[in-house]
Formats: structure tokens, sequence, C-alpha cells
């Protein structure tokens, strides 16, 4: 049986570390992302991720509408 220390210290509650090889490219535009202390994630910077709310304000992005779903559930029509 683990104590609260042993499993603290053990790997399963580790954070997780990330490659320094493997990069992220900002959505908006394309410029590498710093993924540590990054309040912007995943975009490289407040410009950029008011750049993709604005889209959606816009409605330039829209998440894809499904015609055969129903708009209420028939249990409110009962």
């Amino acid at each position: 049986v683990f104590t609260m220390h042993q499993a603290m210290e053990s790997r399963m509650f580790q954070e997780p570390k990330f490659s320094s090889t493997k990069s992220l490219a900002c959505p908006i535009c394309g410029q590498a992302v710093i993924t540590s202390g990054n309040s912007s994630m995943p975009f490289c910077s407040s410009r950029c991720k008011n750049v993709d709310l604005n889209r959606w304000f816009n409605e330039e992005i829209r998440l894809p509408l499904n015609p055969e779903a129903e708009d209420e559930p028939d249990e409110y029509w009962d």
C-alpha cells in the first residue's frame, strides 16, 4: 500500500515532461509556440488568440450543423 508521500513521488503522479524536440505551430501565423507559461495556448500570442476569437464572432469559423438532429428532445413535448 502506497502512502501519500510515496504516491506523490511515484512516476504516476509526476508532471508529464515534454520533449524539447517537439514543437507546436500557432494555427493563425504558424510561428513556434512556447508551451511553458503561455496563457495564449495553443496560440503564440494574445494577438493570434484574438484573431481566432474574432473569426468565431464573425462566423468565419462555425461548428458543423447536423440537419438530421432535432432541436429539442421529444420528452419536452409529452
